[in-house]
C-alpha cells in the first residue's frame, strides 16, 4: 500500500540533504523532505496550526512537544519534528492538540507553534517530516522538496 506525506503547514519546501543539522541532513533518522514555514519570516507574533502529513494514529509526543510520531495504516512511521534543537526550549513555544494514541487524517491541526519565540530563541524554524521505520527497503518517491508547498502539497510518497 502506498501512503502519500503531505507538507505539515504553508512554506518553502527543501531537500532534507540542505537542513543544517547532520542528523536530518545525513538522513540518520530517515528519508524525508523539510519545510520552512512561511510563519517564520517574523511577520506573525501568534501561534500557527501545523498540520498532521497523513491519515495515521498518533504513536508520539515528546514531552518537549517539539515532534510528533505518526503510523499510517499501512505501518509506515512519520516524524513531524518542530525546529532545530527545539527540544532544548522545554516545549515553551509549542502546543500539541493530540495525544498517543489518537486517530488523524492529514490536514487535520496537530498544534500549534510560536515561530517568534523560536527565532528570538536563535533556534532554526524548519520542520524535518522523515519516514523512519524503513526496515523493509520500500522505495520513497518525492515528490516536492524545492518549492511552495501548503498542508495540501504532496512531499513524498511511499510505496
Amino acid at each position: 500500500m502506498s501512503d502519500v506525506i503531505y507538507s505539515p503547514t504553508d512554506g518553502k519546501a527543501i531537500k532534507m540533504e540542505e537542513v543544517n543539522d547532520p542528523m536530518f541532513s545525513q538522513k540518520m533518522l530517515g528519508d524525508g523532505v523539510a519545510v520552512y514555514p512561511t510563519f517564520s519570516t517574523g511577520l506573525f507574533a501568534k501561534s500557527v496550526p501545523v498540520y498532521a502529513p497523513c491519515d495515521g494514529e498518533v504513536i508520539l509526543v515528546f514531552a518537549e512537544k517539539h515532534a510528533v510520531g505518526i503510523r499510517t495504516p499501512s505501518g509506515k512511521e512519520i516524524l513531524v519534528h518542530m525546529g532545530i534543537d527545539t527540544v532544548e526550549l522545554k516545549g515553551d513555544p509549542f502546543t500539541i492538540t493530540c495525544k498517543v494514541g489518537d486517530q488523524v487524517k492529514h490536514g487535520q491541526k496537530i498544534g500549534e507553534v510560536n515561530w517568534k519565540k523560536i527565532q528570538k530563541s536563535g533556534k532554526d524554524t524548519i520542520i524535518p517530516v522523515i519516514w523512519t521505520n524503513n526496515d523493509e527497503n520500500k522505495q520513497i518517491t518525492i515528490k516536492n522538496n524545492n518549492g511552495m508547498v501548503t498542508k495540501d502539497t504532496p512531499l513524498f510518497e511511499i510505496d
